[in-house]
């Protein structure tokens, strides 16, 4: 056996380091409990004193106790957080105006939360990860490519896949059944591969390409809950590489990571080539890494949409480094697939627990005919409805948190406690939950849980008068300078496959009656589960397909 002997010097340096990291945890958790900066609003009370309201949040499904605390509190209050720190929960539409739109660079993400971002992105120049100056370059790169005019002009491509779904589940609807969202995960790989990168993904199709399986793997891993300890965002922020190293893999992870990386990197090649500016360095590395790049297939994305090759110009003043642009690549395998599957997925949940709804939209889909154009799709207005109604009730994001970088005054709609406005303190959180903002029954009555697209059509005067900042009056796609740059995009893609698929499919609920209750937990994204499997199964839609006749 192996003795392992610790110098009395190395010994004194460890303790003392856990003493002092002991003595400083406890005397901040004596500043939060003691000192209140907010003693005139109001909470839940809670007996956690190392982890405050965590622990209860996490024990119902995705923004339950958020809601629950609005009808009880109002639209501002307070919760504990790690150590006892102090969180505000605002639902104030004029507060999250000011914090999120007015002010949105003096209020950014907490470095505890960066740090996940940009170890799933596997870069430090991630648009999630940045803020300030930094974020506004390259936002402003992003937002070359999802203009009107250009989503409208990939709509081809969409309707393409769109078919190809079709085909897949005509073939494979006993196996899509048992878990839709993995195929509607599996067209919106494919269509943003393609319509972005000209990267042509094939997972509908079963090909296992580099990507694909990368993607795959990594998903699993973050969202399965294979990560053993979540930690609170203020150990991360010191400690930015523990909660990688507890990943029951992290060594498949980082490698799968690397394998997003040389994708991307062929998506750039690609793109340069076609835009004359690939150096001979460039040229070198993609000898030297193996990499392929295919002059036949070439994206219309964010660097050069049309003839404006600004941002790979060597000479041009606004060029972003290859490393920026291999972040937001890597940005956009990730936001442009996932985050759409998942909203779609809830949808045809909806759809099918609400079979006059979908036999509504139906019949409005084919009136408007499988060969409508872009723009009459996205006029529809059940169909408007409908899509606007689902995102409402699920937000995949769950919610947005805020941190204070400098002291600041926030205006309130209605007082607090006589309190016309907040002053907050450089370092203040404030949590904004996507759910109770999409839901406030003062906005949209008694029956805001209710899957309702006539609330839409015919809006009430609170809902046509809410000044809750967002994305056409939801919260998913956040607002401000953070606000999704492929928002349009992406509702464009649910539009284009809700036609192709309703216009061939009947979609029902599962016979078996343990699959017919699903919930929606956290993981990564708020996602569907069967209820009777528990929130630590595999994240999955049962539903029950039916072809139409033709």
């Amino acid at each position: 056996m192996l003795d392992v002997h610790v110098s009395p010097p190395m010994f004194q340096l460890i303790a003392g380091t856990v003493l002092l990291t002991g003595l400083i945890s406890i005397g901040l958790w004596l500043k939060n409990l003691y000192h209140d900066p907010f003693p005139f609003i109001d909470g839940p009370p809670t007996k956690n004193l190392v982890f405050g309201h965590f622990p209860e949040i996490l024990r119902e499904e995705v923004g339950v106790v958020y809601h629950r605390w609005h009808e009880q509190y109002g639209p501002v209050y307070k919760v504990r957080g790690f150590m006892g720190s102090i969180r505000l929960v605002i639902n104030d539409p004029v507060a999250t105006r000011h914090i999120m739109v007015n002010n949105g660079y003096n209020w950014g993400k907490h470095e505890g939360v960066r740090v996940v971002f940009r170890w799933i992105e596997g870069s430090n120049y991630g648009m999630g990860s940045l803020e300030g100056d930094d974020h506004k370059r390259v936002r402003k790169m992003m937002l070359h490519a999802f203009t009107p005019a250009h989503i409208r002009s990939l709509h081809p491509t969409v309707r393409e896949y769109a078919d190809q779904y079709v085909e897949v589940l005509r073939a494979e609807r006993k196996t899509a059944e048992y878990n839709l969202l993995k195929y509607k995960k599996h067209v919106a790989l494919d269509i943003i591969g393609s319509a972005s990168y000209g990267y042509a993904t094939g997972v509908l199709k079963k090909q296992d390409t580099p990507l694909a399986v990368a993607l795959e793997t990594i998903v699993s891993q973050v969202s399965n809950d294979t990560i053993r300890v979540p930690l609170p965002t203020a150990i991360r922020a010191y400690l930015p590489r523990l909660e990688w190293w507890l990943l029951a893999d992290s060594r498949l992870f980082d490698r799968n990571v690397k394998q997003l990386r040389k994708v991307a990197y062929e998506v750039l090649y690609m793109r340069k080539e076609a835009l004359g500016v690939l150096t001979e360095a460039d040229r070198k590395h993609i000898k030297e890494a193996g990499l392929r790049i295919d002059r036949e297939r070439v994206g219309n994305f964010a660097m050069g949409i049309d003839d404006d090759a600004a941002m790979l110009d060597p000479d041009d003043p606004d060029k972003l480094d290859d490393e920026w642009i291999l972040a937001q690549i890597m940005v956009l395998f990730w936001a442009g697939h996932e985050s759409t599957a998942t909203s779609m997925t809830w949808l045809f949940y909806e759809l099918s627990r609400n079979r006059d709804i979908q036999s509504k939209l139906r019949a409005e889909l084919l009136a408007a005919g499988l060969d409508c154009d872009v723009r009459t799709l996205l006029q529809l207005p059940y169909l408007n409805g409908v899509v606007h109604e689902s995102l409402r009730l699920h937000s995949t994001s769950g919610q947005s948190i805020r941190h204070a970088f400098v002291d600041d005054v926030v205006p309130l709609e209605k007082p607090v406690n006589g309190h016309k406005r907040l002053v907050i303190k450089s370092g203040q959180e404030v949590v904004f939950n996507h759910m109770t903002m999409n839901c406030r029954p003062e906005v949209w009555g008694e029956d805001s849980m209710t899957f309702n697209p006539e609330r839409w059509i015919n809006m009430s005067t609170a809902a046509k008068e809410d000044t809750m900042p967002g994305w056409e009056g939801v919260a998913n796609f956040g607002s401000g300078h953070r606000q999704c740059v492929g928002a349009g995009f992406a509702v464009m893609e649910i539009k284009e496959i809700l036609l192709r698929l309703l216009t061939h499919f009947e979609f029902l609920p599962p016979d078996d009656p343990l699959e017919q209750e699903i919930e929606g937990w956290n993981r990564m994204l708020t996602k569907p589960f069967v209820k009777s499997e528990g929130k630590y199964a595999m994240p999955r839609l049962p539903i029950k397909i039916v072809p139409l006749t033709e």
